[in-house]
């Protein structure tokens, strides 16, 4: 009988390990695999930053592995698990990986299709085309808009960081540093430092690591020392508070200061820079 061995990849935030019965379906060109329980006899499954491996042996080949499902039973309370990703290697070698990375939260039934990057319309069978559909509909629905005030760009529909979906939610280890920040922050600061910082505008990064001496923070660290590139300049507009504001551009605008002789050195295709922006 064929088997197919199935890699499962715990997150490594605090918590993100689980306890509950974890269970898995192969769904194929050519059939679906039956529920089967991941689950080691004398093992902790799915503890933090896990990887775990287990053989899945079904009755007949599957064919092309289109989806996995994914569900959580209760073990005794309830117990969110983050799932990395999952990978499955099949009879005849070939690897799909098939990411997730998000918070497993309750007892309904999570579709994960393949990480290859494609468009709907490449899709070639109804199954998983449905499976798109779907996907998006649940997401507008988790994800809405509200209108702070006319005019204004929308933001989400929340009122506060808890009522946010779990998955866009900062994690705990974050939470915990915003606090451990601004302990330290509080502890460097002087009364009379704090009042001259404040009385005229701070003039480079320098004023700023005068209050923040003591705070080790990688990820502010990079961004200070990249925030003038131009990786750094797309990725704040693509992750900010307006990333709807971008709009996909077709044309080189009117009066575009830029010409193909100034880039063509960049261009590898021998395209000039109308044809590459179409």
């Amino acid at each position: 009988m064929p088997s197919y061995s199935v890699t499962v990849a715990t997150g490594n935030q605090w918590f993100a390990g689980t306890d509950d019965y974890i269970y898995l379906t192969l769904v194929g060109s050519a059939g679906t695999s039956e529920r089967h329980l991941l689950d080691k006899p004398f093992y902790n499954d799915f503890e933090r930053g896990a990887i775990d491996t287990y053989d899945v042996t079904v009755t007949e080949d599957l064919g092309e592995i289109q989806l996995i499902k994914i569900e959580k039973r209760k073990y005794w309370f309830p117990d969110d698990w983050y799932l990395k990703y999952i990978t499955v290697k099949t009879p005849v070698g070939d690897y799909l990986e098939f990411p997730c990375y998000r918070w497993i939260t309750d007892e309904k039934e999570v579709v994960l299709r393949d990480g290859r990057a494609k468009l709907f319309e490449d899709e070639k069978t109804q199954i998983l085309k449905h499976h798109r559909r779907k996907e998006l509909e649940e997401r507008q629905k988790l994800y809405r808009w509200a209108e702070w005030h006319p005019g204004f760009p929308l933001n989400i529909d929340a009122k506060s960081h808890k009522e946010l979906p779990r998955n866009i939610q900062f994690d705990s280890e974050k939470g915990v540093d915003f606090i451990l920040n601004y302990t330290k922050a509080m502890e460097n600061l002087y009364i009379n430092r704090f009042m001259h910082m404040f009385q005229s505008s701070w003039s480079d990064f320098a004023d700023f690591e005068k209050i923040f001496v003591k705070i080790s923070n990688t990820i502010s660290e990079y961004v200070m020392q990249h925030w003038q590139e131009d990786f750094m300049f797309g990725y704040q507009f693509l992750n900010g508070c307006n990333p709807v504001l971008i709009k996909k551009c077709i044309e080189l605008p009117k009066k575009f200061p830029v010409t193909t002789e100034m880039v063509e050195y960049s261009l590898e295709r021998n395209l000039t820079l109308e044809q590459e922006i179409k």
